[in-house]
Formats: structure tokens, sequence, C-alpha cells
């Protein structure tokens, strides 16, 4: 199985782009998440049905392939436009917008005593975090504001004065992003700024796209080793990377998309819960003295059924899209409200990249860059439901990306003339 699981992948591939050419269409993010959060399972012997539901899995790229590919005619054109540098304060608004996210992440610091207190505690982030979720949420958004920066940026002729602006901002965003715990949270803008690069400057050769991509992932690993080994004591810190190396080639990242299976075959199903992780979506924001009975989200659900509550509430392992269908309905009816779920989330993406996407291309200008970056974020965000937990995508991709986006996009196009 997988031998002919490998072969599905690749010619899954081959049809995804020979149909579509571009390399940053939904199917093609789809099948890149596939192989990282996957590839797992072909270094180590797996049972059939681990096979199975990864070929179940590849079923909606498949799907989602062949919607891309019909009557796909049209090839994205370059943009060599060189626009003008428009004199405006946009730059003084865009640090406006960015200063409840810098003010956010200090408050937390202070929060628990300096940074030494706050790196202690990091680790234990789900539980000494509670209470605070608004807090991090603003802090986030710094995320949304950087990409809105580059956005705009790359839409015309900037000057060196621009772009060290935009460095500092950039530089401030991974080191507060480190502040975070988050490996996602830090590395996932590399790739968003080469998809603006790609829609709104000039297409990304397939070098250009491996090389982010290893370097995202290689990244990733390293900073997954470092979060469980650091210290920071005395105004030291330790990484804790000494005699580390062999973990990178043992990374659990690769395997994110078949624990939660593997996890719900060997313990099999226990109480099923009907639809009410995903009803989370809209109740997990209510005070629990409000209403102490609210149902936990499908992390919680699925650490402390199916793992025996193993961090004891300081961590949870989310079910994956497909393992949180199956903890609702059951193997059967869950494997096929996925398919049919995830199905349809592709279907709208692809619709939407077909739609505007070569709109926001021939014309390169502000507000395409508003809404080239609201799409990326959003197919992102559904594309990361893959190996997430969807009341924590979906919350945090209105509250921390969707919402701040609309509101700099109304502020910006209503204050300017774009």
């Amino acid at each position: 199985m997988d031998m002919l699981t490998a072969i599905m992948f690749i010619s899954i591939c081959v049809y995804a782009l020979t149909t579509n050419s571009d390399l940053c269409s939904p199917t093609k993010l789809y099948l890149v998440h596939f192989l990282v959060f996957y590839l797992g399972a072909w270094t180590s012997p797996q049972g059939i049905e681990i096979w199975l539901l990864m070929n179940i899995t590849l079923m909606v790229g498949l799907f989602s392939a062949i919607i891309e590919g019909h009557k796909h005619t049209k090839k994205l054109m370059p943009n060599n436009a060189k626009k003008a540098l428009e004199k405006d304060k946009f730059t003084f608004w865009i640090w406006l917008f960015t200063l409840p996210a810098l003010a956010a992440r200090l408050y937390l610091v202070y929060l628990f005593g300096g940074i030494e207190g706050y790196a202690d505690v990091l680790p234990f982030r789900v539980i000494e975090f509670r209470g605070l979720g608004w807090l991090t949420s603003v802090a986030n958004t710094h995320l949304v504001v950087n990409l809105v920066y580059f956005a705009v940026g790359v839409t015309g002729s900037r000057n060196k004065k621009w772009w060290t602006g935009y460095a500092i901002h950039f530089f401030l965003f991974v080191i507060f992003g480190l502040l975070s715990g988050s490996r996602t949270g830090v590395l996932i803008i590399l790739p968003l700024l080469m998809y603006l690069v790609h829609y709104l400057k000039r297409r990304v050769s397939i070098t250009f796209f491996v090389v982010v991509a290893l370097l995202s992932i290689v990244s990733a690993i390293i900073m997954g080793v470092v979060r469980k080994t650091y210290s920071y004591h005395d105004g030291q810190l330790n990484l804790g990377l000494e005699d580390k190396v062999i973990s990178f080639f043992d990374a659990e990242g690769f395997r994110y998309g078949i624990l939660p299976l593997k996890i719900l075959l060997s313990e099999g199903l226990k109480e099923l819960q009907l639809g009410t992780t995903f009803a989370t979506i809209f109740t997990n924001a209510i005070p629990r003295y409000i209403y102490p009975e609210k149902p936990d989200t499908g992390g919680v659900v699925f650490t402390k059924l199916y793992t025996g509550d193993a961090w004891l509430g300081a961590s949870n392992l989310t079910p994956t899209f497909l393992g949180e269908w199956v903890i609702n309905f059951g193997w059967g009816f869950g494997v096929v409200f996925f398919v049919v779920s995830y199905s349809w989330i592709m279907l709208m993406m692809i619709k939407q990249y077909k739609r505007n996407l070569y709109k926001w291309t021939e014309n390169i200008n502000r507000k395409s860059a508003f809404d080239a970056t609201m799409y990326i974020v959003l197919l992102w965000s559904m594309v990361a439901l893959m190996v997430g937990e969807s009341t924590n995508v979906i919350v945090r991709m209105f509250v921390e990306k969707i919402i701040p986006l609309a509101a700099m996009r109304v502020f910006f196009l209503s204050k300017f003339k774009y």
C-alpha cells in the first residue's frame, strides 16, 4: 500500500501541474501540505488502515485537481510594471496598526515577570495563558499587518527608506513571533510572502518555490527541537541543541497527519460527540461562568478521551480534520462527511481563485494588494484544516486575520484614493 499511495500522490501532482502550471494554486498547496504532514508514514511500517485513510485524504486532492484543471486556459502574466512611489502616509498608518500587536506581546511578557519568567511558562502556555486569549489574538495580528505592508510594497516602485522600514517591521515580527512559542506563527510568513510576490510582482520559479519550502521545513524542525530543549536563566539563553542532530531526521511534524489516526485505530471509538466539537466554533468564546456546560473543542476531547489526558491539560493533540469528523460521527459517516465537507471547501477556494485572482493580477494596485492578501490567508487557513482543529483554525482565521484585514482595507481604501 505504501507504493500504491506514493504512485497515487505522484500521479495527482503530475495531473495538477499539467492542467494548471500555477505553482501556487489551491491544489498545489493542498498537495504540499499532504506531503509534509504525511511524509512520516513512509519512514516506518504502517497498517493498511492508515494507508487507506491517507488515500481518502488524497481523494480530496484529486477532486481539487480535476476541478481546478477543468477548462483552465488562462495563464498568469508577469507584472513588470513599475509604478511611481505614492506620496502619502501609508507607512505611518501601517505602523500605527502594528502598535496594538507589539503592546499586547510586551504586556504578556510583563504579566509573567519579564523575559525569564515568560520563557519559563511558555511550554505551559495552554494553562498559563487561560483567560488571556484576547491578548494573544491581538498580538497575533502582527502577521496580517506585515503581509499588507509587504503586499502594498510590491505593487509599486519603493525606495530604500520604504524597504528599510519594512525590514524593521519584519524583524520585529520574527522576534515577537518567537515569543509566541508557535512555529507556524513565525514560519508561515515566508511562504505567504512568496505567494504575494507570485501574484503581485512576478511569477516564482519552481526552484525558488522549492527553496522557500525547504527553508520553512528545516526551520520548523529546528524550532521543534529548540522549544523542547531551550532554557533561559540569568540572562543566558541555551538552545540545548547539543547532540540533537539525529532528532532532525525524526521530526514529529512529518507525522502530524497519521499520529491521531493511529491513536484512533488503536484506542477504538469512544463516546461520539455528534457534532458538538464543531459547534465550539461559535461557543468557545463564551466564558465558562456564563455557559458552564459548553462543549469542548476537538483537540480537548481527543486528548481527554483518546490519550488519557496525557499532558494533564498543559497541551492538546489535534485530531486532524478527518479525525475530528470520526470522533463526532464514527468511521463510516465521519469519513463521508470529511470527504464531502473538505471537497466543498476546496471547491469554494478554487472558485475564488478562478473568479478573482486574474482580475487582481491584471490591474495591480493597492486594492488588489488587500484582496490578494485576504485570499491567500483564507486559502492557507482552509488547507491548514487538514491537520488542524476546526475551532482553532477557523476562529483564529477570523479573529486574527480576516477581521483585521477587512478593517485595514476599509480604512486605507477610504482614506486614500487607489
